[in-house]
């Protein structure tokens, strides 16, 4: 069993489970270029296990950029800053395509990362929200249509992850996604999620961005929340920490308090993983 679904089942661990938000630091820390990073399968599965092992990180995150199942079904993606920018939608023509999870970076780099990591740390296959990734997606055929294809890719992608045997699955939405993310579209759609990580025997995880103040039946059907400024009632939660700054809350589960910065010194999370296993 993953460290990951050890916390969800409440089991007692000797030590506390630290699973960061890494994205484009790993392409830092391991001098790989950001289009390189995100476009390379190979380039980004060898940056992230070099990264989890540098770190001694006990899960690292694939797919953490919305924007690259946004590029999966035809968007124009610039990846050169770093993060990628959508810069124009999924043509309407493409508007009712589905995703081909053989052409689909992440799914490639989890099924590496699985073969690489597998019993030492664990992969968390991420999705954008569905209104968080419609808004990327949306083309004139209007806001229905991009909800519905959103719907469909996040769902297709989250069968690619649980093929691919990640550890768990995570939605993560942004501030805006997370509020509207109410529609019964959206409903049905994480009710599928739900399903898909049933099926597959994952836990499914749901971010609650800072300031949401998510309860049990906010986040459901998730059996998680990560990341949460507080504790969300009903569910085991991560809480939050930043890198250079001191740990103060005792928990089994920590998490960053958001996508590590690429520029962060590496000797901050050296030192932040250090503090959580001496504390421990």
């Amino acid at each position: 069993m993953s460290r990951i679904a050890s916390v969800v089942r409440s089991d007692a661990l000797p030590v506390p489970i630290f699973t960061p938000l890494v994205g484009g630091f790993a392409a830092t820390i391991t001098q790989t270029s950001p289009e390189t990073f995100w476009r390379s399968a190979p380039a980004q599965a060898a940056a992230l296990a070099e990264t989890a092992r540098l770190f001694g990180l006990d899960a690292i995150t694939v797919g953490l950029d919305p924007a690259a199942l946004a590029e999966s079904a035809g968007a124009e993606v610039d990846w050169s800053t770093g993060r990628g920018v959508v810069t124009s939608g999924v043509p309407a023509a493409d508007a009712e395509r589905g995703l081909d999870p053989g052409a689909t970076t992440v799914l490639d780099v989890a099924l590496r990362l699985g073969q690489t990591l597998g019993g030492v740390t664990d992969v968390i296959g991420v999705v954008p929200g569905v209104a968080t990734l419609a808004r990327l997606v949306a083309t004139e055929s209007g806001a229905d249509a991009a909800e519905r294809l959103a719907a469909r890719l996040v769902i297709e992608a989250a069968r690619g992850y649980g093929e691919a045997r990640v550890d768990a699955l995570l939605v993560l939405d942004d501030a805006e996604g997370f509020a509207a993310a109410e529609s019964a579209a959206v409903r049905r759609a994480e009710r599928v999620l739900a399903n898909t990580a049933r099926f597959f025997d994952i836990p499914l995880l749901r971010s609650v961005p800072a300031g949401a103040g998510a309860d049990a039946e906010r986040i459901a059907p998730a059996q998680a929340a990560l990341p949460a400024d507080e504790p969300v009632t009903g569910v085991p939660s991560a809480v939050p920490v930043t890198p250079g700054a001191p740990v103060s809350v005792p928990a089994a589960w920590y998490t960053s308090a958001g996508e590590l910065d690429p520029a962060l010194p590496p000797e901050l999370l050296h030192d932040l993983v250090g503090a959580l296993r001496t504390d421990a």
